[in-house]
């Protein structure tokens, strides 16, 4: 489909929908979303004085609330024990997601959502994980997995080879940092073996780490290891303080001063390294910023509305950080798929977020440090209702 909507258009096509405002209303609301969101949103959102043609790929329906993607987290087992796993995810946990009814919700959406994510605890312990892999990669444009590839061999990488990408958590390039996260000894040897496995099967591999205070100064030591394993692109993040990680010591967490040399550090880096392997940007600063949308409630990053997280146990929630007994929205097993797309999974995301920070303050915890997206959406929302009284 070609693109050359303009203002006039989308101001009239919006009036319509919401009835009570004009049509220079509807401009004024378009160009405010448009300007506020062209920092944050900035991928997914150009516009331009001048006519653009532009193939666009069409999801969802006219009155549906589909999201762009979706984290789909099958089981809660694992055979790791990451010290800071949000998840808790474990040997003790047996909770893997029914297939029939999964498989039934992913037809549902396969012809209106483009992206699907498959994650855990570690999926390939689902008991019918190839089933599942199959079906999403036959059925979804752009289906991605997050393993610990520790259970990779050259027996089942088949199963992993239509992903368009698969992310691995490798924490260190040394066997003995990493397993001092995952507390499994010989787990480095089995993840760099899984790595070189899905390397020479031609897979895309997309390696993950968290930043700390303990590996700010390793970072190009590490990204020459990944080059060495032929891993296509390296992923940086920062540590939140939910799940198992919430009691976790301070040197997992970075000062200001420390977040603008991780900032300078991948910057070099993705100079030095341009050629040989792509590095995500560090987009901390992106994410502090306090922009809200007042109408749909959703987060700036999009969970929410751009993206939804299901999880083992059929549950849909707006971010995988979010504990699921406090914000999920709806259950696939017992709501009618219609019903699903056509509510409002975000009405209520303000005020329990306060609720959620307010918990957390009574034991000297804050959303603060799980994400700087959450901390900063519950004030934008305190600032916005302090103005409209």
């Amino acid at each position: 489909m070609k693109n050359q909507q303009t203002l006039d258009t989308m101001s009239k096509k919006l009036t319509k929908e919401i009835n009570d405002i004009s049509e220079e209303e509807s401009k004024n609301i378009i160009l405010n979303y448009l300007s506020s969101s062209s920092s944050s949103f900035k991928y997914l959102i150009t516009y331009s004085d001048k006519p653009l043609e532009n193939n666009l790929n069409i999801t969802g329906e006219m009155g549906s609330q589909y999201p762009r993607e979706i984290l789909l987290e099958i089981t809660n087992r694992c055979n790791l024990k990451c010290v800071h796993c949000y998840k808790e995810a474990g040997y003790a946990k047996r909770d893997d997601i029914e297939i029939n009814k999964l498989l039934s919700f992913l037809t549902f959406l396969s012809k209106k959502v483009n992206n699907i994510q498959l994650s855990g605890g570690e999926p390939m312990l689902h008991p019918r994980y190839k089933e599942i892999f199959n079906f999403v990669t036959q059925n979804f444009k752009y289906p991605t997995i997050t393993i610990a590839a520790t259970l990779i061999t050259n027996n089942n990488v088949k199963y992993l080879k239509e992903f368009k990408s698969v992310q691995v958590s490798l924490y260190s390039d040394n066997k003995e940092e990493h397993e001092r996260v995952t507390l499994i000894p010989n787990s480095f040897n089995k993840t760099v073996r899984g790595i070189k496995i899905l390397v020479e099967n031609g897979v895309s591999v997309t390696v993950t780490n968290i930043i700390t205070k303990n590996n700010i100064h390793d970072l190009e030591k590490y990204i020459n290891f990944c080059v060495s394993l032929g891993v296509a692109e390296v992923k940086f993040g920062e540590f939140s303080r939910v799940g198992r990680g919430m009691n976790l010591n301070r040197n997992w967490e970075l000062s200001e001063e420390e977040n603008e040399i991780v900032t300078q550090k991948i910057n070099e880096q993705i100079q030095k390294y341009k050629n040989d392997i792509y590095i995500y940007e560090w987009n901390e600063s992106e994410l502090e910023e306090r922009f809200i949308d007042p109408y749909h409630k959703g987060f700036p990053c999009g969970a929410g509305n751009l993206s939804w997280t299901v999880t083992e146990k059929g549950n849909i929630k707006p971010c995988v950080f979010l504990p699921e007994e406090k914000f999920s929205t709806a259950n696939f097993y017992m709501d009618t798929y219609e019903n699903i797309v056509k509510k409002n999974h975000i009405k209520k995301l303000p005020i329990n977020m306060k609720k959620w920070e307010m918990e957390l303050n009574k034991v000297d915890k804050s959303t603060e440090n799980i994400c700087p997206v959450m901390i900063n959406y519950i004030r934008g929302f305190e600032e916005y209702e302090k103005n409209r009284k």
